[in-house]
């Protein structure tokens, strides 16, 4: 009886009022699992203090902006190879944790979670040197160098795959934290398309992708039997959307979507970079994937995302250096074939994880009731 009243206790206390510290940012992927978790947190408990210490990278205010979490924009030096270690890497490094130490004693968090990249690497150093727990978040089938070095210092590690947790120490398979998303099943009414016409998505990622870009873009001539829906990012939107407007194509073209639920609720099939995160949004919703991972992304980490989905059922996996007429071909029947992009929508289903947030805080509260 009285462990039950200890322990009830200790969870009030946590529901009550916990301090949350977000270590990161610099990419859509990177943030949107740590909204995600954060507007958990304050469902769960409405008085909640959360911050975010963020990157400087402009889509970090961007995004964090349209959110009501605290958020600092924190120097983050990245590794560049032993050349500038000393000139650059080491004193900027040490500027960086000092600052970071100082926000997260101010904030006085009970725990920091990082959000994955080198980002997040002073903060939850900081964290470390303060005895503040770390739990990191990863959103990879291949573990990222920054979550493989910050390992040794945190509780665990949330892996999004499978595939991930034998990779890391203190790996478990959580799933990806992802925004509550809807599709909306009036998107193509109130996007003005023609219902009859199959939609395609087109998704670069919070950056945009130009090379999926130039495909799509070089054959809009093509695209006249489908309805578009193209976040292309600031750079090509209007190259991009003159093509579509050129060729008479039904299209909704935009920098950057803030209306997933558009997105998302016209599209039959959404092409796009093999983020985890976009990943674990579009699958948790059931939407087939063609998938062209970021050739440059470090250690080929979109490559084996875009390998574990294709295995699951749930994606297409197309190489970048594959986009050409074959390919289109490919996407032409894709489009035609109804059965097809009905059983990887229902691989995706299996696939997703619509409750990873909670899975995740879960395990966060069991890191502080230690």
């Amino acid at each position: 009886m009285i462990l039950q009243l200890f322990h009830a206790h200790i969870e009030k206390k946590i529901r009550r009022a916990p301090a949350v510290a977000f270590a990161g940012g610099g990419t859509g992927g990177h943030l949107y699992p740590a909204i995600a978790l954060a507007d958990e947190i304050r469902r769960r408990t409405p008085d909640a203090r959360v911050t975010f210490l963020c990157t400087k990278r402009p889509i970090d205010e961007v995004i964090l902006s349209r959110t009501s979490f605290d958020h600092h924009a924190m120097a983050a030096p990245r590794w560049v190879g032993f050349t500038g270690l000393v000139g650059g890497f080491v004193p900027e490094s040490w500027s960086a944790f000092r600052n970071a130490y100082s926000e997260l004693k101010s904030f006085n968090p009970d725990i920091v979670v990082g959000v994955g990249g080198y980002g997040s690497v002073p903060t939850v150093l900081a964290a470390r040197a303060l005895g503040v727990p770390v739990v990191l978040l990863e959103q990879n089938a291949i573990v990222g160098r920054a979550n493989q070095f910050l390992a040794r210092f945190s509780k665990l590690v949330c892996c999004q795959w499978k595939e991930a947790v034998k990779l890391i120490p203190g790996g478990v398979f959580t799933g990806n934290p992802i925004r509550q998303l809807d599709r909306d099943p009036e998107a193509r009414k109130s996007l003005g398309f023609d219902p009859k016409k199959p939609t395609i998505g087109i998704l670069g990622g919070s950056q945009g992708a130009h090379a999926i870009n130039e495909f799509f873009r070089l054959r809009a001539h093509r695209l006249k039997d489908w309805n578009v829906v193209h976040a292309t990012g600031q750079a090509d939107w209007a190259q991009v959307d003159g093509a579509y407007r050129f060729n008479n194509v039904s299209a909704w073209v935009t920098p950057f979507c803030d209306r997933m639920d558009l997105f998302y609720g016209a599209a039959d099939l959404v092409v796009c970079r093999a983020g985890g995160t976009t990943i674990a949004e579009a699958t948790a919703l059931g939407i087939p994937l063609a998938l062209i991972p970021l050739p440059t992304s470090a250690n080929g980490h979109q490559r084996a995302n875009a390998e574990a989905a294709e295995k699951a059922g749930a994606a297409w996996h197309l190489p970048e250096a594959a986009l050409d007429d074959i390919a289109f071909d490919r996407f032409e029947r894709m489009m035609r074939d109804r059965s097809t992009l009905a059983r990887m929508s229902a691989a995706g289903w299996e696939l997703g994880n619509a409750v990873a947030a909670q899975v995740v805080l879960r395990k966060i509260e069991a890191v502080l009731q230690e």
